[in-house]
């Protein structure tokens, strides 16, 4: 009966479907989602990674798959249908002349029809919609398939090595690039699967990898840096008026840098020393060093600072930890700066103090015993009141116990203060 042929062709197209969901879903799984799979106990998830880093022989047995099914079907549907359909053709007078051509035409048809939907286009939308789930499930027959088609395989596979070898361009190329994996990074923040503040800190990671030090380096030019010669206080007027927390010290010039103080360093030293007396050490890294590199480098050798020298051996810039980390993860605020509000302990009986920050805060803080009136209401109020006018970076104020500092302006106004608190008056005028 005709109705055994027709289920024989509809199997045999399901077959081809089988070939064709395989196929695609062993090219599209990725790696790192089938590692996912693999890692929580999916044997088949780990053949399938193997099998993606040389694909040739089980492609090789997709498309002898494909290839054979579609003869076949092709072959048994004009040998067994095709006759009793020129039999029905041929009860029609006008078309009886025609009749075996249009049965093999009809059948052609038919099966290219069945084939398209029912063996390529819905077993493949299939596949993409998890690639990784449907690889797993279907590869194993399929390694079963190839080794008994091996022998055939096997020469198909080195006939297409042999010819890709010959053709220029063939070689392979990695899976994702870099570029790829921001514009997925792009349209998953677009379509709110990521965070903007993720896509900016994946993207930084790359952009990380492909910066050299003179691309993020403070110039020359734009460096604060102090004498080795000078002592800790006379450092400390000069850092004042900089507002930084770190500071290359040299001797002679810039060329000669031989570390770096911390503001911490200035504050608690001994007057009658030098500043080549407490420098730490600084790392030294030619301009075309790449930031993994001079990051690996401070972290190792335990440094903050790296001075960055030219072609000539001379000093070009410096580079901080901060510096290489902010390529990532964008602007970092240290302990020692200062926003509007902020009150930040450099040790003990040392603070450095936004201007803006009210004087009942302060002296919780300090634990002096300062009072608002109806002239000042916040620490640069204080200083201002004190001294009558509007004050210059590194002048110094006494209140009580306490020495205020100015170390920031902004214009007219007191950005930043360092307070300190005297020895003699540590325990005196403390706030109930």
């Amino acid at each position: 009966m005709i109705t055994t042929e027709i289920i024989v062709i509809f199997v045999l197209v399901l077959i081809n479907g089988y070939f064709a969901a395989a196929e695609l879903a062993l090219v599209t799984a990725r790696k790192h989602r089938l590692k996912i799979l693999s890692d929580q106990g999916d044997k088949a998830a780990g053949e399938v990674i193997k099998v993606k880093e040389k694909p040739g022989h089980i492609l090789a047995t997709v498309q002898v798959g494909i290839s054979l099914i579609g003869s076949l079907a092709s072959a048994y549907g004009g040998a067994s249908i095709a006759p009793i359909l020129a039999e029905w053709l041929a009860q029609v007078a006008i078309l009886k002349p025609y009749a075996q051509q249009l049965a093999l035409l009809l059948l052609v048809l038919t099966i290219t029809y069945l084939t398209l939907i029912l063996g390529e286009l819905v077993p493949k939308q299939l596949a993409l919609r998890n690639p990784e789930r449907m690889a797993t499930r279907l590869y194993r027959p399929l390694k079963w398939l190839g080794r008994i088609a091996s022998p055939l395989v096997k020469l198909l596979s080195i006939s297409t090595d042999g010819i890709l070898r010959l053709l220029p361009g063939a070689a392979r190329v990695p899976s994702t690039s870099s570029e790829e994996i921001e514009q997925l990074l792009q349209q998953g923040a677009a379509e709110g699967i990521f965070q903007r503040s993720e896509e900016m800190f994946v993207s930084g990671v790359f952009e990380y990898g492909d910066r050299q030090a003179h691309d993020v380096m403070t110039a020359r030019t734009e460096i604060a840096a102090l004498d080795a010669e000078v002592s800790p206080p006379e450092a400390l007027n000069q850092a004042a008026q900089w507002g930084f927390s770190r500071f290359p010290v040299y001797e002679t010039n810039l060329d000669n840098v031989i570390g770096y103080a911390h503001i911490k360093d200035l504050i608690w030293a001994d007057a009658t020393i030098k500043l080549r007396d407490i420098a730490r050490q600084v790392i030294l890294v030619p301009e075309s060093a790449t930031l993994p590199n001079v990051y690996k480098r401070l972290t190792t050798e335990r440094s903050h600072m790296a001075i960055v020298l030219d072609e000539h051996g001379g000093t070009a810039g410096l580079l901080t930890l901060e510096d290489v980390l902010e390529v990532i993860v964008g602007e970092i605020n240290d302990e020692y700066h200062i926003s509007r509000g902020d009150i930040s302990p450099l040790g003990k009986g040392a603070w450095l103090v936004a201007g803006a920050t009210p004087v009942d805060e302060l002296s919780d803080v300090v634990g002096v015993l300062i009072e608002p009136d109806e002239v000042y209401s916040t620490a640069a109020g204080l200083v201002m009141a004190e001294l009558g006018r509007i004050p210059h970076v590194g002048e110094v104020v006494h209140y009580k116990s306490l020495i205020f500092t100015v170390r920031q302006m902004d214009n007219l106004r007191i950005d930043q203060l360092l307070v300190q608190r005297t020895p003699a008056g540590a325990a005196l005028d403390i706030a109930p």
